[in-house]
């Protein structure tokens, strides 16, 4: 698991640094090394959201954060929430609802400015709850 967090953030590095990004990853000291997950799809979700923030920040800093959640109180299951923050632009809340649409952005002019199909958060977030 941890393997997996590093090896995405440092693909995302020379973006970040092209930028004159900080990158700040925070891990839960109690997360498990191993858990039930298929690493390439994860790393395929790490690596959209990290490349995300990078591109939609112009200065400052993106941070990831990784901790153990429980299922629910009534359960001894347990999730992980990945948090990735950025200090970019950010979004209008009624353009939310667009991000999880196939093949749109937040307005036209982020296709113009930043590119992208609009696939990425779409199926990212499709993996995840398959997941």
């Amino acid at each position: 698991m941890r393997n997996c967090l590093k090896d995405s953030v440092e693909l995302q590095l020379p973006g970040a640094h092209t930028k004159g990004l900080e990158v700040e990853t925070q891990i839960d000291e109690s997360l498990p090394e191993w858990i039930a997950s298929d690493p390439i799809r994860l790393k395929q979700i790490l690596l959209n959201l990290l490349s995300n923030a990078i591109k939609f920040t112009a200065s400052g800093r993106v941070k990831i954060s990784v901790k153990r959640c429980p299922a629910d109180i009534s359960s001894e299951a347990e999730f992980l929430e990945i948090r990735i923050q950025d200090t970019g632009v950010g979004i209008r809340e009624q353009q939310i609802e667009l991000l999880f649409r196939p093949f749109s952005q937040a307005d036209s002019s982020t296709t113009r400015q930043f590119g992208g199909s609009g696939l990425g958060l779409v199926i990212s977030r499709r993996l995840t709850q398959l997941m």
